[in-house]
C-alpha cells in the first residue's frame, strides 16, 4: 500500500534508482539478499534461544505499511521495544519522510544511552 508521500518521490530520485538498477548485474545483486533468508531464520533461532534482546530497541515503520505492527513483531525478540509510526509514509521511510525519520531516531538515541 502506498502512502500519499510515496508520490512525492521526486522524478530525479526515481531516475537515479532506475539508472542504478539498469546496470549489469544490479537486479540480481539487489535480490540476492533474499537468498539469505533461510540462514537468517536459523541464526535468529540460535540467538533467540539465548534470550530476548535487553537493550532499547526502536521499531518504526510507515503508517501505510509496517508501522502499525512492527512493534509487536519486534517484541517477539526484544523486551525493551519502543514503537512509532511515521505518518503519511509508506515503505520508503527515509525517502518519503526524511526529517520525521531523522528526528525520531536522534530522539531515541539521545534517550536510550
Amino acid at each position: 500500500m502506498a502512502s500519499p508521500a510515496a508520490g512525492q518521490l521526486q522524478c530525479a530520485k526515481r531516475q537515479h534508482y532506475a539508472a542504478l538498477y539498469a546496470q549489469p548485474g544490479a537486479m540480481r545483486a539487489s535480490f540476492a539478499q533474499f537468498l539469505a533468508f533461510s540462514q537468517d531464520a536459523a541464526d535468529n533461532r540460535t540467538f533467540l534461544a539465548q534470550g530476548k534482546l535487553q537493550m532499547p530497541v526502536l521499531a518504526f515503520g510507515g503508517e501505510a505499511t509496517f508501522g502499525p505492527g512492527i512493534g509487536e513483531v519486534l517484541r517477539c525478540v526484544a523486551d525493551n521495544v519502543e514503537d512509532a509510526v511515521i505518518p503519511d509514509c509508506g515503505h520508503w521511510i527515509t525517502e518519503e519522510q526524511p526529517q520525521a525519520t531523522t528526528d525520531l531516531v536522534v530522539d531515541f538515541l539521545r534517550r536510550a544511552h
